[in-house]
């Protein structure tokens, strides 16, 4: 193989780790301070979590039942670094029931955000917008009926779920689909509680292992289904291009013209302010027909062994570069 990088394949070992070692030709090996670098393929964040503890991996992602411990034992070690991502659930609107927009909204009203995000998860923040506040210019909007008493906000979905035919006799009753992951399983649970309390809805779970999960996407075998995104770069088209009616990301088959026709006009303008405009209103139709349901958006949460230098903790992207760590004496 030819590589050009700082670091070079070493070992793969399948579902279990990459080794790479220092690339000695690489145009700038004398600042590449690491010799080897091991990327483990780890199931979930508690098997990485306990990995670290017992010194095995030096960076790791942290479970969220970890977090309150973790905040008062490894203080010094808890990284969380503002990320471009947003978490949240497609629906399907080409099987009924989520080709009403009736109960779309019903459901999207319905969800205790602060609790998922902050007690159920805890160090997300609540969405109510596809595109997190992290996007360089944009502002997240508060709509209004978000912030009102769940009571209120229980009693406008009920109101359209009966408009849409369902109530205690003819209850809600539809999938909730999502990947095989400890924090989505909190999220997916939480949910399906959450609308079953309020609404009286029956929600089954169903979860599978990443690529199959994948391919019942693509392939629409869903009815709401999780969905996470990360920007590509950083604006907020990268969120909100998603849903565009030719996107392939677009899993749910949702077609709103206006809204196409906001991001296409938003891309012959340089103006941020003007364009970040047009991604306001955007954001308003996704409010108003409720395609998805932004749920929370998502920092990057590691710990971090104190004597690993040069981590960038200001990298909304997720960019690191191994060659640019190195190990502190210690």
């Amino acid at each position: 193989m030819v590589y050009n990088g700082a670091f070079v394949l070493d070992q793969w070992v399948v579902n279990e780790k990459i080794t790479a070692r220092k690339n000695p030709k690489y145009r700038d090996a004398q600042h590449t301070v690491l010799q080897q670098v091991e990327y483990l393929a780890l199931d979930n964040s508690v098997t990485g979590y306990n990995r670290y503890r017992a010194g095995e991996v030096d960076l790791t992602w942290v479970p969220a039942q970890q977090i309150p411990a973790i905040e008062k034992s490894l203080p010094g070690e808890l990284r969380i670094i503002p990320h471009l991502n947003s978490e949240y659930y497609n629906f399907n609107l080409e099987k009924p029931p989520f080709n009403d927009v009736r109960v779309r909204r019903a459901l999207y009203l319905t969800v205790d955000r602060q609790l998922i995000a902050q007690k159920v998860l805890g160090l997300r923040t609540p969405a109510t917008t596809l595109t997190p506040p992290e996007v360089k210019g944009f502002s997240v909007t508060t709509f209004d009926e978000l912030q009102k008493p769940m009571s209120e906000r229980v009693a406008m979905a009920k109101a359209l779920l009966k408009q849409a035919g369902y109530d205690a006799s003819h209850p809600l009753r539809f999938e909730l689909f999502y990947n095989k992951y400890d924090l989505h399983e909190k999220t997916a649970i939480a949910l399906s509680s959450e609308w079953k309390k309020w609404l009286g809805a029956q929600v089954t779970l169903r979860t599978m292992e990443w690529k199959t999960y994948l391919d019942a996407r693509r392939a629409g075998d869903f009815m709401l289904s999780r969905q996470s995104w990360d920007a590509t770069y950083n604006d907020a088209s990268s969120f909100l291009n998603t849903l565009k009616s030719d996107s392939e990301e677009n899993v749910g088959h949702w077609k709103n013209a206006q809204y196409d026709a906001l991001l296409n006009q938003a891309t012959q303008i340089t103006d941020a302010t003007k364009r970040n405009a047009l991604y306001q209103q955007a954001e308003v139709i996704i409010n108003q027909r409720a395609p998805l349901i932004p749920i929370y958006y998502q920092p990057l949460i590691k710990l971090l062994k104190p004597y690993v230098g040069g981590f960038p903790l200001h990298n909304p992207q997720d960019y690191v570069y191994s060659k640019e760590l190195y190990i502190k004496a210690h």
